[in-house]
């Protein structure tokens, strides 16, 4: 895929140059390229900051809860939120500003 993002695709003699725009995935692909606690973490909430509550599953109880930022996020401001892990599948510069 890297190759096809740097180089382009080469199709009867024509160059196309490719990008990847975005990315559909469902929420345990999504927390995997995010490198977050998965869906049913205790602090999984991709929209707030506030932990959920063992009530059977993990549970959001607040509506009022602040939200999350994207300069705290890419800052990892919510420690508890992100994982450890460092992913290689995203490489930033694959992609067009």
């Amino acid at each position: 895929m890297k190759e096809v993002l740097n180089n382009g695709l080469l199709i009867q003699d024509h160059k196309t140059q490719v990008f990847v725009d975005n990315f559909v995935c469902d929420a345990p692909a999504r927390s995997l390229l995010k490198c977050v606690k998965s869906h049913s973490g205790y602090c999984s909430c991709e929209r707030c900051v506030q932990p959920g509550e063992w009530k059977g599953k993990v549970v959001f109880t607040e509506l009022d809860a602040p939200l999350r930022r994207d300069h705290d996020f890419s800052r990892k401001v919510d420690e508890k939120h992100h994982t450890k892990q460092v992913k290689k599948t995203l490489e930033l510069a694959w992609f067009r500003s």
